[in-house]
């Protein structure tokens, strides 16, 4: 009887997991890493109950907590393809609290389906309409921390190119589902184009795209019904896609804003009035502010959205220490690490050199700066995403431009300081101050480049990247490239002349460092690792006095200027570096011969004083 009872039960598992053979729905997170999880406690997994009862193996699809006891997820998910018709409720649960999905503790929550409402139009096959409520059996209480509700996006059109996170628990890149919460970061794509690449039978009304033309990054089984955030908004329902991370194809989402007057029309005629208005305010324990970002990272208009560390490779702590993140405070406080913006360098214990393009007010675009308290510095590790006993994260006091508006034309005195609300600590183990050089380098000096920009790869980097750079002279870089007399004082040229290695978005504001000195900062180029197109640096030495004096006005602790051409060794009883002639090995040996023989002979030198 238990046999027979067991076979049955398996025959109803593999008939209700049948697949779609048209469109895969079968996503995984392709090249992620690991969630924090404050920042994402709008997911859920959606769990088949039947399979649950070795905890964690039940887990389907993902969702996203709308409600105090509504999920949105995919209607692939909680539909029986041998029937034609959702999954009974009560074989279904949703699963909320915690990151790792084999974790049962006191963050733990599981609560049953009271009913299911999907797509009135969806098709299995081709997933249009892949959407679906689930009405929860019981309201997640309001004092209930270790979830919380996000806002619906209702903006028809979400701009090309802004950055959204997707998370799951889908199959990685060894094809293992993964204990903990995954997450990757992707780009909005234009409809249009994706209309282009799938096709009007396959891409229809309701979907978006999301993620890389090129492939490489995606989600895939398992995360499929899990949220694409944006904004801290759902924008999107991971629904389909051909293959995972394939070339030419990117990630097919359901479009909430599309379905969103769908989605409230049916929980007012399901009669949940009373948690229907937290639904509409994202109000009961949200889990982050979910205004308007002020800075958004859509860098279209920007000349450095090209920028990124074309063929470099991972930097390492040696003479990376100074190197800081900037970040836009909003976006990081939903996933740190992805309000990345600018790098920069500590050049003294309260202040930061950077790019005035990185400060700028991107919407109106008007060279107009941004307000300080927009932005944080974060600084201690190589790994972007990476929050330790080493991380040391500021805010903003002040930042001083060279000009009150920037040109955008030019990128003309490309130069800021970003004063500090504290003093970074004296011999901090992976942080120390730059020197800064205040003479004339010749062509040729081999200089290096750091940032978490974008790699060769189109996405950017997760630990910090460094790439070798000669300088090109003013002459030479105005006659051989495309630049010409767009090269003002106060620029120098670093890189090759034929392309290839370069350094782009996500690197401005970070340094150029010759012979262990700061000579540059990463402002501008005509696209990235073009042939006659090499890098634009801000001239640090044609900045020295204007760098002192905003320093000294603004009590900053001024920084330490040196002849790069001498170059700068590390002083550990103070973390800066101080300047070091070259001083042969062989000299200092004949040195001590003479000292030895003048001993011997009982000739006491002198010396001028």
């Amino acid at each position: 009887m238990r046999t027979n009872l067991l076979l049955l039960l398996v025959i109803k598992i593999c008939l209700s997991f049948t697949i779609v053979t048209t469109l895969s729905a079968n996503y995984r997170i392709i090249n992620g890493a690991t969630v924090s999880w404050p920042h994402a406690r709008y997911q859920v997994s959606v769990r088949w109950e039947h399979l649950d009862w070795t905890y964690g193996w039940g887990h389907k699809c993902g969702g996203a907590l709308i409600g105090s006891n509504v999920v949105l997820t995919a209607a692939h998910c909680v539909w029986s393809n041998f029937q034609d018709e959702p999954f009974y409720p009560e074989d279904v649960r949703v699963v909320l609290g915690n990151i790792n999905r084999y974790v049962v503790d006191e963050n733990t929550l599981i609560l049953g389906v009271e009913d299911i409402i999907v797509g009135s139009n969806f098709h299995s096959k081709r997933l249009t309409d892949d959407i679906a409520v689930l009405v929860l059996n019981e309201t997640v209480p309001d004092d209930f921390k270790a979830a919380a509700i996000i806002e619906m996006n209702d903006k028809t059109e979400v701009a090309a190119g802004t950055k959204c996170i997707v998370t799951g628990w889908g199959l990685i890149n060894n094809k293992t589902y993964p204990e903990q919460l995954q997450f990757i970061e992707v780009p909005i794509i234009d409809k249009g184009r994706c209309l282009e690449l799938y096709g009007g039978k396959v891409f229809k009304e309701g979907m978006l795209c999301a993620g890389y033309i090129t492939g490489e990054k995606d989600a895939c089984t398992g995360d499929s019904g899990g949220p694409l955030v944006c904004d801290n908004k759902l924008v999107g329902i991971v629904s389909s896609g051909l293959g995972c991370a394939k070339s030419g194809y990117p990630g097919i989402y359901t479009d909430v804003a599309f379905y969103m007057q769908r989605v409230i029309n049916a929980l007012k005629d399901h009669d949940v009035e009373n948690d229907f208005s937290k639904l509409l305010n994202g109000s009961v324990n949200s889990a982050n502010d979910i205004s308007t970002i002020g800075a958004d990272q859509s860098l279209s208009k920007f000349t450095y959205q090209e920028s990124k560390i074309i063929n470099g490779s991972t930097a390492e702590w040696n003479n990376t220490q100074h190197h800081v993140s900037l970040r836009n405070r909003l976006k990081d406080s939903y996933f740190f690490g992805t309000g990345h913006l600018c790098g920069g360098s500590l050049i003294s214990n309260n202040m930061v050199l950077c790019a005035a393009h990185c400060f700028t007010d991107q919407k109106a675009f008007d060279g107009s700066y941004l307000p300080a308290d927009q932005f944080i510095i974060v600084m201690g590790n190589l790994d972007r995403f990476e929050e330790n006993e080493n991380t040391l994260t500021y805010d903003i006091k002040k930042v001083v431009t060279f000009a009150e508006i920037f040109n955008f034309t030019s990128y003309d005195n490309d130069i800021a300081l970003a004063i500090l609300n504290d003093s970074v600590p004296v011999n901090h183990p992976t942080i120390q101050i730059v020197t800064l050089n205040d003479a004339i380098l010749p062509g040729d000096t081999m200089c290096e480049i750091f940032g978490w920009g974008e790699t060769e790869e189109g996405s950017l980097s997760v630990v910090l990247m460094t790439l070798n750079v000669p300088i090109i002279e003013a002459e030479i870089c105005r006659d051989k490239t495309t630049y010409g007399n767009k090269i003002l004082d106060g620029m120098l040229c670093a890189g090759y002349l034929e392309g290839e290695r370069d350094a782009c978005k996500g690197d401005s504001g970070g340094s150029l460092l010759c012979n262990g000195v700061q000579a540059g900062i990463i402002s501008w180029g005509d696209g990235c690792a073009k042939p006659y197109s090499p890098g634009v640096y801000a001239n640090v030495a044609y900045y020295k006095d204007w760098i002192l004096e905003q320093g000294k006005v603004h009590n900053g602790t001024l920084p330490t200027f040196v002849n790069g051409n001498i170059g700068a060794v590390n002083n550990s009883t103070n973390g800066t570096n101080v300047a070091v002639a070259n001083f042969s090995l062989s000299n200092s040996i004949l040195v001590i011969i003479i000292f030895f023989i003048l001993n011997i002979l009982c000739i006491t030198p002198h010396f001028l004083s």
